[in-house]
Order: structure tokens, then sequence, then C-alpha cells
């Protein structure tokens, strides 16, 4: 399988003004299509350590791919950069110019001098035509490599992704195979916990697992690289159900799916109420369960004393009580459960980053809520 190397330019990116959201995205596809990605690097708006950055690349991966840099203003080096990089220069490009030059006019936009600097092109270089935006993108290949410079845009990358760039490299690299990937979500577990039992299948190498740990979270990842979907599939089934079944109360989703969701589902499930009433989390349910005629968030304003007699309902309805506070011992978790009979409380304590103290609390609180409700579902 051919190796693969991003560069994200643009110094908003190294700023912290926007996210880079298209390095996530050509990180998917080009899994999808089985090639291996080996780095992502961002890079600000310089043309020499972005030649430096696209040299270094190409002498490592067999595709590389930058995104950003191709618009009209002084600001947009990455024209300049490929043709320094490859020891060349710019040239321009008269019938590209007229393309430009049209596709504004046919928005009722007379362009300025300054968008010429988008008909330049290293010399070297060969056209991708943009029909959904007006910076052209393009491409140099060298001894097998290939270098893609894709605008910064979403929409115009995503497209000529899928248009141009993808069916090349599939035809080039007679690309079959195809990299599979499935996450299994664990709640109410420690890494370390996770991490034991599975040691085993951590040491395998296709396919490969390994951990993600978020507060209050664990994820496991298996990828598998076969010749077609059904057979990584299969490769990942056999794998999976056997992680599953050593942590078989701890999964509460696969891929996309999120604990909040598995909490709402169960909570439909046993068609009562849920009502949350909360001290110090109540930003944090709410972003969740907001508007919401089956789980009601009530913030409160001062530390719920959670005796779990002073807690009233009715039998429809569930409350859960929770309490979020700091101290010099941790990020501290109090609650309690009143259900007609059945009530308890308990408390807990983080001792990671404070940082993430209310992040974790918000999930260990939805896995309690998860627990009770497969129990009483059951």
């Amino acid at each position: 399988m051919p190796s693969a190397e991003l560069i994200a330019i643009g110094t908003e990116l190294l700023l912290g003004e926007i996210q880079d959201t298209n390095s996530r995205f050509l990180a998917r596809q080009l899994r999808d299509i089985g090639v291996d990605l080996f780095r992502i690097t961002s890079i600000g708006d310089n043309a020499s350590r972005i030649a430096d950055a696209i040299q270094e690349a190409f002498n490592r991966a067999d595709i590389v791919i930058t995104t950003g840099g191709l618009g009209p203003t002084v600001d947009d080096p990455t024209r300049d950069a490929a043709a320094l990089a490859f020891g060349t220069t710019c040239d321009y490009h008269p019938e590209l110019w007229s393309v430009i030059e049209e596709r504004f006019l046919s928005r009722g936009i007379t362009p300025t001098e300054n968008n010429k600097r988008q008909a330049y092109l290293p010399t070297c270089a060969i056209v991708i035509p943009n029909p959904v935006g007006t910076a052209p993108a393009f491409y140099i290949e060298k001894s097998n490599h290939f270098l893609f410079c894709l605008p910064g845009v979403p929409k115009e990358m995503e497209f000529l992704v899928r248009e141009a760039v993808f069916p090349m490299l599939k035809e080039h690299f007679n690309l079959r195979g195809v990299i599979k990937v499935r996450v299994i979500h664990l709640s109410g577990v420690g890494e370390s916990a996770v991490d034991q039992p599975i040691s085993e299948f951590e040491r395998m190498s296709n396919p490969t697992v390994g951990l993600l740990a978020h507060p209050g979270i664990v994820d496991i990842r298996i990828t598998a690289k076969a010749n077609d979907l059904p057979a990584a599939e299969e490769m990942i089934r056999t794998i999976e159900d056997q992680i599953v079944s050593i942590f078989p109360k701890d999964v509460f989703g696969y891929d996309d799916q999120t604990l909040s969701e598995s909490v709402l589902g169960l909570v439909k499930s046993s068609r009562k109420h849920l009502k949350i009433q909360t001290f110090g989390l109540a930003d944090q349910f709410l972003q969740y369960f907001q508007q919401l005629s089956e789980i009601i968030v009530e913030p409160k304003s001062d530390r719920i004393t959670l005796d779990a007699h002073i807690l009233s309902g009715a039998v429809s309805q569930i409350i859960f009580a929770c309490n979020y506070f700091e101290s010099e011992k941790g990020s501290n978790l109090e609650y309690a459960f009143l259900d007609g009979k059945f009530r308890v409380s308990d408390s807990m304590i983080y001792n990671g980053p404070q940082a993430q103290g209310k992040t974790w609390a918000v999930n260990r609180a939805m896995d309690i809520l998860r627990r009770y409700f497969i129990s009483f579902n059951h």
C-alpha cells in the first residue's frame, strides 16, 4: 500500500483561530481507499518553511497532499513554495487566467489584478481544474511520487479529492485494498483496566488494536487492512466479539455513537421520565439533553443535600441528583437516585487534570445512569 503525508497550510491554524477539518476529512478518505497515512503537519504562511516541509514529506511518502495557501493574496504562498521545493519557478498561464476571469464575471464580480496570482503554477506542475472555486489546484509527479496542492476551502477541497485526486491515485497505484476501522466505546472503566486484558490483541499486526482514553471513556480502535471490505469487516468482527465479551457491561456504543445517545435511548425504552437535578454540571447536561421531553435538567444554585429521603418525585419519574465541585483532593462527583423504593447515594474523585474535571464528571454521571437503566429495562 502507498504511504501519504498531509500538510495543512495557514498561520490561522497555528494561532488556533480555526480547526483543521481538512486533514481529518483526508485522513478518513485515504484510509478508506487503502492508503497509509504516516504524518500530518501544520505550517504557517511562509514559503521557505512550506518548501522544506514539502521536500521532507516527498522524500518519505508516495503521496503528499497540501491544503490551503492557493488564494490570490501575498500570504497565499503554496505555489511559490512548491516551485521552491522542486527547484523551479512559477509560470503564468493565460488560458488559466481566462477561466478564472470568466468564473468571476459569471458571478457578477470584476476580478482584481491580484487574482492573476492564481494563474501562476510551478513549471513542472499540471493543473487540476476547480469548477467549484476560483483557485486552481495542481499536482507534480516525480519518480513515482505525487504532490497534490489543493485549496483550503473545505467544499472545494472535498470535491477535488473525490472527483480528481482519488480517481487518479486509484488508477496509478492500482488501489484495490481497503482499511476499515471499528471503534468500541467503553465507559465507567479506566484505561489501565482495559489495557491489561486486551494486551495480546494490541500486539497484533493486522488487525491492529489501540486505545484512546478520554475523561471517563475509553475507546478501543480495531483497524484491518484487506483486499476488500467484506474481508476487512470479518477480520474486525472476530476481534470485536472477543473484546466485547471481556467488557460486556462497559460497552456503550460503536464508531460515532455517543454516551448521551445511549442514555437517551435507554430512558426512552424505560417509558419513564428522568429528572437530573445538578449543581455544577447544568451546562454540560443541557448540551446533551436540552429540550427533551424524556429528560429534564434542573440546575441548582447551591450544592444539593443528597440524603435520599429529601428527594421527591412522581412514581413515573426517576430523580438523579448530582453535585460537582473541586477540592484539594481533586474533582468531586456526588450523586443520589430516587426511584420509588430504590434509593442510593455515593461519591467519587477524579485526580486527573482539573481542566477535564467537568468532562469526567458528566461522563461518569451518564455512565451511572446508563448502568441503572440497563438494569431497570432488564
